[in-house]
């Protein structure tokens, strides 16, 4: 029996040693053993500890006799040996040929150190007069500084870009409604068209995801025209620095088949992890480009980019335009069509000299509150405008209106729609919130 064992005796704590634990999402093997063999020039595939023991025992022993003829002796030797070898093998994985990659990189940005306590900066003259102490410790870095290769680990919020999480929505929305075209009101036509749009954007990503994060740790500050990073530790709330700071972005391809959980899961929550990567393109650039394959075809169509950073931009509301239409849903009011048909009525009212009332106007202009028919479709666009003259004619007793005056306001309405439409339809200007706040990285890992 152990000593602990006894009443009111506890066993000793084990020895604690501290480990990094890493839960790893993604991770590019064929890059981690590439800069590992290029910097070690090996790579430990196994590790082998052995342990050999030995032990042995000899027992002698004599016995003399005296005789009358002499003396005698009679002995005995027993030998006993023992040996025993043990051998533990120890199989390096990708996750420890990483841990010798981290741990022998130079990185010329890290995460913050958590221990690390220095007096905020309130003023750009307070960051000027201690650069070069918080340079030194890493807590103020020159954006020039950032060169290609160099290696950078930092805490980011992590997300897809908007034309990935684009075309995974819409992707899974066609799989949904593929073949249920009735259940949800929607037009084979419009859906075909969503496809080939899905389609020719998976087609162009070729399996990469582009992805983007949002620095935990670090923020950028400009000081004569230069770019900096500044610790956020450093930040003093409501000071002239923390007015002046702006949001750090990194931005980078992975590979889908790379990730070890699934992709939604990884980057449509936004949620924290550590990226480990190296740098691309040297220092803070103003705009990267999400598909690589865009920027060989620019030079065949020059606006293409600014196009897909545009539908992009649109995401969800785009999806859902596009598989809803114009006329899925109908029980919306279309205001601008009813302004129409009601400034139709008035004008040719006047026309024929007939007195109408708002409310009747717009009661009579009501079932056709949802949409004009299809514009191109001449016969059905004519319907509603047709009924409402046989409602005016009604009113005037004998009067019958002119139909070149039909002919001319239903033309007015028409081009008045068209034009609304259009004006409604327009994307938005491809606005770049980033500004000059890219860091582009080859990404090798994202783990917490």
């Amino acid at each position: 029996m152990k000593l602990w064992q006894w009443p009111y005796l506890t066993p000793p704590a084990p020895e604690k040693v501290a480990h990094t634990r890493r839960e790893f999402v993604y991770l590019d093997e064929t890059s981690v053993v590439s800069l590992v063999a290029s910097r070690d020039g090996e790579i430990t595939s196994e590790v082998r500890d052995a342990l050999t023991s030995a032990s042995g025992s000899e027992v002698n022993a004599s016995l003399g006799v005296p005789t009358q003829l002499g003396g005698g002796t009679v002995g005995s030797r027993l030998h006993e040996s023992r040996s025993e070898s043990k051998e533990t093998v120890r199989r390096a994985v990708i996750q420890s040929t990483f841990k010798d990659l981290l741990e022998g990189e130079q990185l010329a940005v890290c995460k913050a150190d958590p221990t690390e306590r220095l007096a905020k900066v309130q003023t750009i003259a307070d960051l000027t007069a201690r650069a070069e102490d918080l340079g030194r410790a890493n807590l103020l870095l020159s954006g020039s500084s950032l060169l290609r290769g160099d290696a950078i680990e930092l805490q980011v919020e992590l997300r897809a870009e908007d034309i990935y999480q684009l075309a995974a929505a819409v992707s899974s929305l066609t799989d949904l409604v593929r073949d249920r075209f009735a259940m949800f009101s929607i037009d084979a036509a419009d859906f075909q068209q969503v496809s080939s749009m899905v389609e020719l954007i998976e087609g162009m990503l070729a399996g990469l995801v582009p992805v983007r994060g949002t620095a935990v740790d670090f923020k950028l500050i400009s000081i004569d025209s230069a770019d900096y990073l500044i610790a956020n530790s450093l930040i003093a709330p409501d000071s002239e620095i923390s007015e002046l700071c702006r949001p750090l972005v990194l931005v980078g391809i992975t590979e889908e088949s790379s990730y070890w959980q699934d992709v939604r899961r990884v980057l449509f929550g936004a949620a924290t992890y550590t990226m480990f990567a190296r740098i691309a393109r040297p220092g803070i650039v103003a705009s990267w480009v999400p598909i690589k394959l865009l920027e060989v075809l620019e030079k065949f169509a020059p606006d293409l980019i600014s196009s897909f950073d545009a539908l992009g931009a649109l995401g969800g509301n785009l999806s859902s335009a596009a598989l809803t239409g114009a006329q899925a849903d109908s029980g919306k009011r279309d205001e601008d069509w009813l302004g129409l048909l009601e400034e139709f009525i008035l004008r040719l009212a006047v026309a024929m000299e007939v007195a109408v009332d708002a409310n009747e106007i717009e009661s009579v202009c009501e079932p056709y509150a949802s949409g004009p028919p299809p514009l191109d479709d001449l016969d059905a666009f004519r319907q509603p405008f047709d009924s409402l003259v046989e409602w005016l004619e009604s009113r005037s007793g004998d009067g019958v209106a002119d139909r070149d005056v039909v002919l001319r306001l239903r033309d007015t309405a028409r081009q008045g729609y068209e034009a609304a439409t259009a004006a409604r339809s327009e994307p938005p200007p491809a606005a770049r919130p980033d500004g000059n706040d890219l860091i582009e990285c080859e990404i090798i890992a994202i783990y917490w």
